[in-house]
C-alpha cells in the first residue's frame, strides 16, 4: 500500500496526470448541484450537454422543490439522473406543502433518488428534533416509492447511525461525501449502505477519509465532485465541475494500487445496481 505522505509526492501526481492522455468516458459522477455550477440559465442546457458527452453517467441533486422544477422542465440528456430532497438547512421551516410538491415530483417519475437528507450539525440548521423530524419525513417518502435514498450527515454521526438503525431498508441508501472515520465507516458497512466519496478525499490533511475508504468494500464504492464545492486536487481553488470527478477516481486508484480500468468497471457496476435495478 503506498504511504499516505508519499502519495503527495510530485512524481504520484504526474503518475496520474499522464493518465489524461489515455482519456475515455467511463466517469460517473453521482452527486452534483449544476444550478449552483452553471448560473446562466440561458447557457446552461449548452453547459449541461457538453459535460453529459464527456460522462457516463451523473446525478445533479436539488435540495429544495424550486430547484427541481427549474432542472426538470428542460430537455436534459439521457445519461442526467435527477434527485430531490429537503435539505437539513429547511428543517424549521419547511411545510406540509413542501413535502405534498416532493411526492407530485416523485408520481410523475421525474425523480431518480431521494436527497439530498440528513442532518447537518456544522451548520446552524436547526434544532435536533427539527432535523429529525425532517429527514424522518423523507427517508419513509423513500421506502414508499421504494427509492434510493442520498444522505447528508456532517458532525453527525451517532444521530444519523441512531435514525438510519431504526429503519430495515430494501431500497439502496448512499452516505454522499462521506467524510467520517474508519471506525464510523465499519458501522455503516455492516448495513449494507453505499460510500460515495469527494474531491475532499485528494487534500493532503484527509488521512482519516482515505483510511476510510480503503476500508469499504470495492462493491459499495462511488465517487462524486458535489460540485460546484469541494474542487478535488490538483484543481483546487478552482470552480469545481462534474468533469473533475476523474480526479477523484485518479486518486483512489493510486492510493488503493488499483487499475483504473478495473475501479472504473466496479463503480459502473455499485452505479447501476443502484439506480437501474
Amino acid at each position: 500500500m503506498v504511504s499516505f505522505k508519499a502519495f503527495y509526492s510530485i512524481s504520484l501526481y504526474n503518475k496520474v496526470k499522464q493518465k489524461l492522455n489515455k482519456e475515455n468516458t467511463m466517469w460517473i459522477d453521482s452527486h452534483c448541484h449544476l444550478q449552483h455550477c452553471f448560473r446562466d440559465k440561458n447557457k446552461i442546457l449548452e453547459e449541461i450537454n457538453n459535460i453529459a458527452d464527456e460522462l457516463l453517467y451523473f446525478v445533479d441533486v436539488s435540495t429544495n422543490t424550486v430547484e427541481f422544477l427549474n432542472i426538470s422542465k428542460l430537455n436534459l440528456p439521457s445519461n442526467l439522473l435527477l434527485a430531490l430532497g429537503l435539505y437539513p438547512e429547511v428543517a424549521s421551516s419547511y411545510t406540509e406543502r413542501d413535502i405534498k410538491n416532493l411526492k407530485n415530483f416523485i408520481m410523475e417519475g421525474k425523480v431518480k433518488a431521494i436527497g439530498e437528507i440528513g442532518l447537518d450539525f456544522y451548520h446552524n440548521y436547526g434544532s435536533l428534533i427539527q432535523q429529525e423530524r425532517l429527514f424522518r419525513e423523507q427517508l419513509e417518502i423513500a421506502i414508499e416509492f421504494n427509492l434510493p435514498i442520498i444522505v447528508h450527515s456532517r458532525n453527525a454521526f451517532k444521530d444519523t447511525y441512531r435514525i438510519l438503525s431504526s429503519y430495515k431498508f430494501n431500497n439502496p441508501l448512499i452516505l454522499h461525501c462521506f467524510s467520517y472515520s474508519e471506525e464510523e465507516a465499519r458501522a455503516f458497512i455492516e448495513k449494507g449502505f453505499y460510500f460515495s466519496f469527494s474531491g475532499n478525499i485528494t487534500y493532503p490533511n484527509a488521512i482519516g477519509i482515505q483510511k476510510a475508504a480503503l476500508s469499504i468494500p470495492a462493491e459499495r464504492i462511488l465517487f462524486e465532485t458535489d460540485s460546484p464545492y469541494l474542487t478535488p486536487v490538483p484543481k483546487r481553488g478552482q470552480k469545481n465541475n462534474p468533469l473533475n470527478v476523474k480526479w477523484v477516481y485518479k486518486f483512489f486508484s493510486e492510493l488503493k494500487e488499483e487499475k483504473l480500468e478495473d475501479l472504473q468497471e466496479q463503480v459502473t457496476k455499485n452505479f447501476k445496481r443502484i439506480f437501474f435495478k
